[in-house]
């Protein structure tokens, strides 16, 4: 009686060690992307200052996969952020930046939202982050290439007049984006220049 109960104990471990094994993998794919999401969001960080750019000089193939990705959009503007074309259009009100690398791969889109908008749980991790105090300049809706969806929260921290950087709005070194899972969780924050 006993052989039968370790052999079915030895076959439940076995099973909860492959179960946590696919589990894991699952969990690890995730991160990945979520990594991947990560280092597109990077481009508008630190790197050179945006530059506005006229529709001819945005390469083909760039404008090209605006036009399929967004058929019968039109873009009001185009900017430039070191090798990224971000094209700005406008639909159901809504005023959209859908960002492109310099080959016409599609990296990004985001919107702004109105607070009331934003879960409460990424308001709520807010509250309670070391950002609490920070002035918030927007809220935007970010969805990434693997269709995740993130909330950057523009901020700045020009209260921190202790640091002799803090208060001066000609200083970029205080504006942050603040990114977010839906759930609240705070995946980066990245100094940017905007």
């Amino acid at each position: 009686k006993n052989n039968g109960k370790v052999k079915t104990n030895e076959l439940n471990t076995a099973r909860r060690l492959q179960l946590n094994n696919r589990m894991l993998t699952f969990k690890i794919r995730k991160m990945k992307k979520l990594i991947a999401n990560i280092m597109i969001l990077d481009l508008h960080g630190l790197g050179p200052a945006q530059t506005s750019v006229t529709t001819r000089n945005v390469p083909q193939k760039v404008s090209k996969a605006f036009s399929t990705k967004y058929p019968g959009q039109q873009a009001k503007k185009w900017e430039r952020y070191d090798s990224i074309y971000s094209a700005v259009y406008e639909s159901s009100g809504k005023k959209y930046a859908a960002d492109f690398s310099g080959s016409g791969a599609w990296l990004q889109t985001s919107y702004r939202i109105p607070k009331k908008l934003v879960p409460e749980a990424v308001k709520t991790a807010m509250r309670k982050s070391k950002y609490a105090s920070w002035r918030i300049d927007r809220f935007e809706n970010v969805q990434t290439k693997d269709n995740m969806i993130l909330y950057r929260i523009k901020a700045d921290n020009f209260s921190d007049a202790g640091t002799g950087d803090g208060g001066n709005p000609n200083d970029y070194t205080d504006y942050y984006n603040i990114y977010l899972l839906p759930d609240g969780k705070i995946v980066k924050a990245e100094q940017t220049h905007f």
